[in-house]
């Protein structure tokens, strides 16, 4: 049995791990500068390693399915073993749980707003149920997602989807008010995957109702007849599954 101090001594080891692989990605293989969450009036254009993010949102079209522009910062995001790189393919069993880590360039005094999306669903060619909803977070103060409202609970890949090359998107969100905000959809889905209100939602939609702002961006690939990549398949693509 597992006690409440090694509990909390793996979650900081995770949380330990996930802050190497971000300084390992930011200063070794490239990255370059962010903007300082303590002066959120400094240069707002980052660059992330090997790949541009702008080309890479408009390759997988991620722009414009999902969003209309391209959110100006980078997005870290880390699971319990794999961090996201832009693209990246992914086994399912790596994301079945919430990311342990998000980190982008913050406001002191801001909330956002964190959704991860699915708009291959059930596949990409025959989309009639875009998008899947796989969590929403709200009231989000600093990089604290834990502490925000969870109108909707995280699910991983899910049964909705058909054997095919599946794009997952995070969007970050500044939310227009400096206090909390009210949202009409209110704490209604737990864990499970079935449930029909998770399809047919539209980040778009959804950014303009509450006026909010994309402010950070990252996604992954999951092909679900893929096993779970090795370290040589680290930076696959599904590009290259095409034979």
């Amino acid at each position: 049995m597992i006690t409440l101090q090694g509990g909390f001594l793996a979650g900081q080891k995770v949380f330990l791990f996930a802050t190497l692989l971000k300084t390992f990605v930011t200063n070794v293989l490239g990255a370059a500068t962010t903007k300082s969450h303590q002066d959120p009036s400094s240069s707002v254009e980052t660059t992330t390693f090997l790949f541009n993010r702008t080309l890479m949102l408009e390759r997988d079209k991620l722009v414009p399915d999902v969003l209309d522009a391209i959110p100006k910062e980078e997005l870290f995001v880390s699971y319990y073993t794999r961090w996201i790189n832009l693209g990246n393919l992914v086994g399912c069993s790596e994301v079945i749980n919430m990311p342990t880590v998000l980190d982008w360039p913050f406001e002191k005094g801001a909330f956002y707003t964190i959704i991860l999306t699915g708009p291959d669903c059930p596949s990409r060619k025959n989309h009639t149920d875009r998008e899947y909803l796989h969590w929403l977070v709200t009231n989000v103060q600093e990089t604290k997602f834990m502490a925000g409202d969870r109108i909707v609970e995280y699910v991983g890949a899910a049964p909705n989807y058909v054997s095919d090359a599946h794009r997952f998107l995070f969007v970050v969100f500044k939310q227009p008010q400096p206090d909390k905000m009210s949202f009409e959809e209110q704490p209604r889905l737990d864990e499970s995957p079935y449930r029909e209100q998770r399809k047919k939602f539209s980040t778009r939609n959804f950014a303009k109702k509450y006026g909010l702002e994309p402010v950070a961006a990252n996604y992954y690939w999951i092909n679900h007849n893929e096993p779970i990549p090795t370290f040589e398949t680290w930076f696959r693509t599904p590009m290259d599954l095409e034979p």
